[in-house]
């Protein structure tokens, strides 16, 4: 007998393993997409980092006098014109909470940034 048609079975057989090829790209897929946004959120906050320290360097002589604390916030940056906007939050979606900021502690001459979610919130920052 000439077969010129394919099987239900043969069919299903090719649906299946197409189905378990798409999990397999998807899953992969997925988890570069959110490498690459943590690796953008990560590249955002020492941008931040690097607008925080030369606003700490231009106002090192007045930002130190009552406390050897501060915090810098996003909004802080924006205000004084370090940052021309706020930006993405690439990783939550939405813009970065203006919150967001470093705590700032100066040691004689060693200075050290701190990420915080909420430099607000944050014991050193009040």
């Amino acid at each position: 007998m000439n077969k010129k048609a394919f099987t239900l079975v043969e069919l299903l057989a090719v649906i299946v393993i197409l189905g378990i090829i798409l999990a397999i790209v998807s899953v992969s897929v997925f988890n570069i997409l959110e490498d690459s946004k943590n690796n953008a959120y990560d590249t955002q906050i020492e941008m931040l980092k690097a607008s925080t320290k030369e606003y700490v360097s231009d106002k090192k002589r007045t930002l130190f006098l009552e406390s050897d604390k501060v915090c810098v916030t996003i909004y802080d940056l924006y205000n004084e014109k370090y940052i021309t906007e706020i930006p993405e939050d690439t990783k939550n979606g939405g813009l970065m909470s203006e919150y967001l900021g470093f705590i700032v502690k100066k040691d004689g001459d060693n200075i050290t940034y701190t990420l915080t979610k909420d430099a607000y919130d944050e014991e050193d920052c009040k």
